[in-house]
């Protein structure tokens, strides 16, 4: 590998380093999020501002299930979790990114819904204005 190569992996990261969250900003912007539950589904879009390995956020308000704030948020590798707070309600919820840090995926144990799925898309840039 010649100098260069090796001075660019190095700035950059290890080379052949899969990128995460933590250590590509990955996180930031507004995702498309759904519920499938046992006893209903749900969607809406929430919108991620990441600092390192730390991130806040909140629900932008497109529909009457898709409200609150985003708190507490940490990224280890591709997992993040996060507090979600809307009136008296704090859920916590976790998810795992996909290597292209475009998707993600988490259970949830609603006591309303019961056993839930969360999904996630990355919006496009076109949509992130």
């Amino acid at each position: 590998m010649s100098a260069l190569i090796t001075g660019a992996c190095e700035l950059a990261g290890p080379c052949g380093a899969a990128a995460t969250a933590e250590n590509s900003g990955g996180l930031n912007g507004k995702w498309q999020w759904e519920a499938t539950c046992e006893r209903g589904s749900f969607h809406g879009v929430m919108e991620f501002v990441q600092n390192g390995s730390t991130f806040v956020g909140q629900f932008l308000e497109t529909n009457f299930w898709d409200k609150g704030t985003i708190s507490n948020g940490v990224i280890e590798g591709n997992h993040i979790s996060f507090d979600r707070s809307y009136g008296m309600i704090v859920q916590h919820l976790a998810s795992d990114l996909s290597s292209s840090l475009r998707e993600m995926s988490g259970p949830y144990d609603s006591a309303m819904f019961g056993k839930c799925t969360l999904p996630g898309k990355k919006l496009a840039k076109i949509w992130q204005q």
